[in-house]
């Protein structure tokens, strides 16, 4: 009913006027009615029923002090990947099997010479990985026992630095402190700032990859953290990215280097991706079931032991519909990623 206060919005309009209320202010202000609080906005304040000629000067708009936030500055990525402090500039890995060669799978073929380079190569023969006669000779013979070894490499990670400055003058100090004022502006700087730092980071994790093969644009975008999109890519991924102009030269520019180290020949630092049959228009997918379970799957037949989803509201929908027994159709032009 009109005149009912259900509502927090319903009081304050009780209390300023408007809201099918009547030009109510006489809680505040003796000099006249308001006919509600936000009439003065676009003008003069509106008075009613007192018959003075003039009283602008005696009300006033009041914003409050209180800066609300209406933006969405959440910063997932950043707040689900591990802080540590920095003490070591990279890391020493074993890159390639003493055989088998350097994929998730150990791969042995069905012939091949008997010579060192099939003992210990990519795709050694499956009777020659180990197993040997009673007083094997020590050679390369068929039946001997050759020496193999592991191959070994370096990453390396540089620290980064992410500043961003503010400033105000000690007028703009001393004046938020009186009649509208917010108070204490460096509090109120400073808690803004924060966040726009924290966005900042969080932008730079989720750097599509397009942007790195724009170096003629972006020269230092190497400056940023590395994208995590760096991170779960692959040497086919970013062939097929190249093959269907998605970006260009992204095997050989320096910008999709991970750790020190060329993508194109270093197959150890692929992450598994499932990105379909490519980048082209005709290439997209519809988002299923059997896409979610298989690139779990095969996470974990790679060694992975995912926990955590990131990605985007309209994902978290389609998975929401999918599981609701819903045909849903999935057309984002990204590859999904796990």
């Amino acid at each position: 009913m009109v005149g009912y206060i259900n509502t927090i919005a319903d009081l304050e309009a009780q209390a300023y006027g408007g809201r099918g209320f009547g030009a109510g202010n006489s809680l505040l202000k003796q000099a006249g009615m308001v006919g509600a609080v936000h009439t003065g906005h676009d003008g003069a304040p509106g008075f009613s029923g007192t018959g003075i000629a003039d009283v602008s000067e005696l009300y006033n708009i009041v914003y409050g002090q209180k800066v609300w936030a209406m933006l969405n500055r959440e910063c997932n990525a950043l707040s689900m990947i591990a802080k540590r402090p920095y003490t070591s500039s990279g890391w020493r890995i074993l890159k390639e099997r003493p055989a088998g060669g350097s994929n998730y799978t150990f791969d042995v073929a069905t012939s091949g010479d008997a010579t060192l380079d099939a003992l210990g190569s990519a795709t050694p023969r499956a009777d020659r990985i180990g197993a040997v006669p009673e007083n094997a000779a020590l050679s390369n013979s068929d039946d001997g026992l050759g020496p193999i070894a592991p191959v070994y490499t370096h990453l390396f990670m540089s620290p980064k630095i992410v500043a961003h400055q503010f400033d105000f003058s000690e007028l703009a100090m001393e004046m938020a402190q009186i009649d509208d004022g917010i108070g204490d502006i460096r509090a109120q700087m400073r808690e803004d700032m924060g966040k726009h730092h924290s966005e900042v980071q969080n932008k730079m994790l989720v750097m599509p990859l397009e942007y790195y093969g724009d170096s003629a644009n972006l020269p230092n975008i190497s400056n940023n953290y590395t994208s995590l999109y760096k991170v779960i890519s692959s040497t086919a991924e970013l062939t097929a990215m190249e093959t269907d102009s998605f970006i260009a030269d992204a095997r050989t520019d320096d910008g999709f280097d991970l750790y020190g180290t060329n993508r194109d020949t270093a197959s150890f630092m692929d992450a598994y991706v499932n990105y379909g049959d490519g980048y082209a228009t005709g290439d997209i997918r519809n988002l299923t079931l059997s896409i979610l379970n298989d690139t779990i799957r095969n996470l974990r037949v790679e060694g992975g032991s995912p926990k955590v989803i990131l990605t985007g509201y309209d994902t978290i929908q389609s998975v929401a519909d999918l599981l609701q027994a819903k045909s849903v159709s999935w057309t984002v032009r990204k590859s999904f990623r796990l």
